[in-house]
């Protein structure tokens, strides 16, 4: 078995692949690592190595082109979807410089050559994904993957400690959650709310969300808990440095180019916001309103998880057109969002609106939550932590709280409309209807933690967060 393996970088999720690695015997695998180049004991000489930084930035995969295969009109034509979103997806890389659509262009397609040609060549068997592919050279390879009809696994971190899923498709996987849903939906018919025992991490997960005074924002939101991960990351560096104390200078090219970035986009990002809280209109909790809680960009939860709708000024400009004389649009920034895809002209667009409004970013979202008709955004937590308050969502995006009831996916402007009169018409759940939902999530995900930033919610220690993920994966594997 020849293996692609995208993400499995730090010391908590490194030995996720290390044990599918050693479990499968695997004759090859290519692997891209970040800075540290890992330790894969005896399967280091069936490694193929590629260096993050260089090709995500640079397209450097270390081959003469000239020996690959060339690419043609079919190829490209048939990637056409997965270009568009590489495009836009090129702005997270935008710490290091700013990419001009030229290169960009030149960007993609020396991915999708050097991807297509190692695919191919090496009759690549399976592509392994810590994450959905979110970080441009990741995902051209995924799509080409999706394209000639190799098995794709991914992993994503949901919002409940040590919780996460496995899915071959970020599109178009329900996770078996709308059959669980349907089973426990009638096998809890006759039970009270109270009687439905979720396990202790979703039990104290759900008491957070429903009981007010025990509410915590997210630990990215908390400044403490950043500064506590960041520690934790810096320790792990220093213990890393001491098997290859020159990575910093090999790199250091890199790393000096994008300090010297933040100040400039320190002082856009203070215009910006400046501009935005000046135009932002007093929040009326009274008013009869939608709540769009804006993403946090550029990141894998627009760019791919939101399509087209990566685009959030397409989303507020719907519901604007969609909604109800007498029905307002409070729209919330992201407290987290730099400039980098935000200007005045972005702001100002929304409010040539007539229907819209900003807030705030200091005002809580729980406020605009608890007295809102529905929350809409295209998968983010805001939509997820309205569901515990039985607040309908209007969801533009793809994730695994798609199928919850109360949830209305948005693709057309059909799919809008037809769900504002649901909403306006009568409760379209209830609570006890989105706690099975809940016992379906617990029923059917992976008890461990994939995304190491998650690492300061998770109970379990690093061995054994592990192994419950790698015994997942490799059941689906073998399935």
């Amino acid at each position: 078995m020849d293996v692609i393996v995208n993400g499995f970088m730090d010391q908590r999720t490194l030995p996720v692949i290390q044990k599918i690695i050693k479990e499968l015997n695997v004759k090859s695998f290519v692997y891209t690592y970040h800075l540290f180049k890992p330790d894969f004991g005896r399967f280091n000489s069936k490694a193929t190595l590629i260096g993050w930084q260089k090709i995500n930035f640079f397209g450097d995969y270390g081959v003469d082109f000239n020996k690959l295969k060339p690419l043609d009109e079919e190829i490209v034509d048939s990637m056409r979807k997965c270009e568009v979103v590489f495009l836009k997806m090129m702005d997270r890389l935008e710490t290091l410089k700013s990419y001009s659509y030229r290169e960009r262009k030149e960007l993609y397609l020396k991915h999708l050559r050097y991807w297509n040609d190692l695919i191919e060549r090496r009759k690549i068997d399976l592509f392994i994904s810590q994450n959905i592919p979110h970080e441009t050279s990741d995902f051209v390879c995924y799509s080409l993957c999706k394209l000639k009809k190799i098995p794709t696994l991914m992993l994503f971190q949901t919002h409940i400690p040590d919780t996460c899923f496995i899915c071959d498709d970020w599109e178009n996987s329900d996770y078996g959650l709308p059959k669980e849903y349907k089973k426990l939906k009638e096998q809890f018919s006759t039970k009270k709310i109270d009687e439905i025992k979720l396990a202790k991490r979703f039990e104290d997960y759900y008491k957070m969300q429903t009981v007010s005074e025990g509410y915590t924002a997210p630990f990215y939101m908390d400044k403490k808990s950043l500064a506590k991960e960041g520690v934790q990351k810096v320790f792990s560096i220093s213990k890393k440095l001491k098997n290859d104390p020159m990575v910093y200078f090999r790199e250091g090219k890199i790393i000096a180019r994008a300090l010297w970035r933040r100040l400039p986009n320190f002082l856009r990002t203070r215009f910006a916001m400046s501009y935005y809280e000046k135009n932002c209109s007093k929040f009326d909790p009274k008013k009869k309103y939608i709540f769009v809680a804006l993403h946090l960009q550029p990141e894998m939860t627009t760019s791919p998880r939101a399509d087209v709708y990566v685009e959030q000024l397409l989303v507020v400009q719907l519901i604007s057109a969609c909604a109800p004389k007498g029905i307002e649009i409070f729209v919330k920034e992201h407290p987290s969002q730099k400039s980098s895809v935000r200007t005045k002209s972005y702001y100002r667009s929304m409010l040539d609106l007539p229907n819209v409004k900003l807030v705030s970013r200091k005002i809580n979202s729980q406020d605009l939550i608890n007295n809102c008709l529905a929350v809409a955004t295209c998968v983010g937590l805001a939509g997820f932590e309205g569901l515990f308050k039985t607040k309908p969502l209007l969801m533009f995006g793809h994730d695994f709280f798609q199928y919850s009831p109360g949830v209305f996916s948005i693709r057309t402007r059909a799919d809008l409309e037809f769900a504002i009169k649901q909403i306006l018409k009568s409760p379209t759940f209830s609570a006890k209807d989105f706690k099975v939902f809940l016992k379906a999530i617990e029923n059917v995900s992976i008890n461990g933690t994939t995304d190491s930033d998650y690492a300061s919610t998770s109970t379990l220690d690093d061995s054994e967060s592990a192994t419950n993920v790698a015994q997942a994966i490799l059941a689906k594997i073998k399935k």
